[in-house]
Protein backbone atom coordinates (compact mmCIF):
# COMPACT_ATOMS: atom_id res chain seq x y z
CA UNK A 1 0.00 0.00 0.00
CA UNK A 2 1.50 3.40 -0.99
CA UNK A 3 1.90 6.01 2.02
CA UNK A 4 -0.40 8.99 1.74
CA UNK A 5 -1.52 11.59 4.05
CA UNK A 6 -4.07 11.39 6.65
CA UNK A 7 -6.98 14.29 5.76
CA UNK A 8 -9.41 15.30 8.13
CA UNK A 9 -12.34 12.80 8.71
CA UNK A 10 -9.25 9.78 8.55
CA UNK A 11 -9.73 9.34 12.19
CA UNK A 12 -11.89 10.51 14.98
CA UNK A 13 -11.38 10.22 18.44
CA UNK A 14 -13.88 7.98 20.48
CA UNK A 15 -13.20 8.23 24.19
CA UNK A 16 -10.77 10.54 26.53
CA UNK A 17 -9.98 9.55 29.96
CA UNK A 18 -8.35 11.84 31.88
CA UNK A 19 -8.50 9.81 35.16
CA UNK A 20 -6.11 7.36 33.77
CA UNK A 21 -4.67 9.33 31.24
CA UNK A 22 -5.54 8.05 27.80
CA UNK A 23 -7.60 8.26 24.75
CA UNK A 24 -8.92 6.02 22.15
CA UNK A 25 -9.57 6.67 18.13
CA UNK A 26 -10.75 5.30 15.27
CA UNK A 27 -9.88 5.29 11.76
CA UNK A 28 -12.48 5.44 8.81
CA UNK A 29 -9.49 4.52 6.16
CA UNK A 30 -6.54 1.63 5.93
CA UNK A 31 -3.66 3.35 7.68
CA UNK A 32 -0.44 2.56 5.34
CA UNK A 33 2.54 1.16 7.71
CA UNK A 34 4.35 3.05 9.75
CA UNK A 35 2.08 5.88 9.47
CA UNK A 36 2.66 8.02 12.57
CA UNK A 37 0.76 11.14 13.59
CA UNK A 38 1.54 13.03 16.35
CA UNK A 39 -0.62 14.24 19.62
CA UNK A 40 -0.51 17.65 21.86
CA UNK A 41 -2.13 18.20 24.95
CA UNK A 42 -1.34 21.93 24.43
CA UNK A 43 -4.30 24.41 24.32
CA UNK A 44 -5.65 27.07 21.66
CA UNK A 45 -5.34 30.02 23.42
CA UNK A 46 -7.72 32.06 20.94
CA UNK A 47 -4.57 33.35 19.02
CA UNK A 48 -2.12 30.34 19.11
CA UNK A 49 -1.42 26.78 21.14
CA UNK A 50 0.14 27.55 24.78
CA UNK A 51 3.23 25.82 25.41
CA UNK A 52 4.91 23.68 28.07
CA UNK A 53 2.89 20.24 27.82
CA UNK A 54 2.93 17.21 26.34
CA UNK A 55 4.09 15.98 22.32
CA UNK A 56 3.65 12.18 21.41
CA UNK A 57 4.40 10.41 18.10
CA UNK A 58 2.47 7.79 17.55
CA UNK A 59 3.99 5.00 15.30
CA UNK A 60 1.43 2.45 13.70
CA UNK A 61 3.55 -0.26 13.10
CA UNK A 62 4.68 -2.43 10.32
CA UNK A 63 1.60 -3.71 8.96
CA UNK A 64 -2.04 -1.59 7.43
CA UNK A 65 -4.35 -1.45 10.16
CA UNK A 66 -7.87 -1.71 8.67
CA UNK A 67 -10.74 0.83 8.31
CA UNK A 68 -13.05 0.69 11.54
CA UNK A 69 -10.03 -0.45 14.32
CA UNK A 70 -10.15 1.69 17.59
CA UNK A 71 -6.41 2.24 18.76
CA UNK A 72 -6.15 3.21 22.84
CA UNK A 73 -3.54 4.65 24.13
CA UNK A 74 -3.18 4.90 27.91
CA UNK A 75 -0.98 6.01 30.74
CA UNK A 76 0.53 8.69 28.98
CA UNK A 77 1.42 10.56 31.99
CA UNK A 78 4.21 8.02 32.79
CA UNK A 79 7.43 7.20 30.91
CA UNK A 80 5.96 3.91 29.45
CA UNK A 81 3.23 5.20 27.59
CA UNK A 82 0.80 2.40 26.34
CA UNK A 83 -0.39 1.92 22.79
CA UNK A 84 -2.80 -0.96 21.80
CA UNK A 85 -1.73 -0.84 18.37
CA UNK A 86 1.76 0.08 17.20
CA UNK A 87 3.73 2.04 19.71
CA UNK A 88 3.60 5.52 21.09
CA UNK A 89 6.51 7.54 22.26
CA UNK A 90 7.79 11.21 23.77
CA UNK A 91 8.36 14.00 22.16
CA UNK A 92 10.38 16.62 23.85
CA UNK A 93 8.92 19.33 21.30
CA UNK A 94 8.32 21.80 24.14
CA UNK A 95 10.92 20.13 26.94
CA UNK A 96 8.13 19.72 28.96
CA UNK A 97 7.85 16.98 31.82
CA UNK A 98 4.06 18.09 32.02
CA UNK A 99 2.88 14.43 30.64
CA UNK A 100 -0.55 13.89 32.26
CA UNK A 101 -4.25 14.52 31.14
CA UNK A 102 -5.82 17.39 33.43
CA UNK A 103 -9.25 16.42 34.68
CA UNK A 104 -10.37 20.36 33.08
CA UNK A 105 -9.21 22.64 30.66
CA UNK A 106 -7.81 20.10 28.64
CA UNK A 107 -7.17 19.05 25.03
CA UNK A 108 -5.83 16.44 22.77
Amino acid sequence: MPAQALVAGDLAFTSFNADEDGWSLVTFVDLAPNTTPFFSDNEWTGRAFNTGESDDRWSSGAATIAADTVIRFSAVDVAGLGASVGSLTRETVSGSSNWGIANSNETI
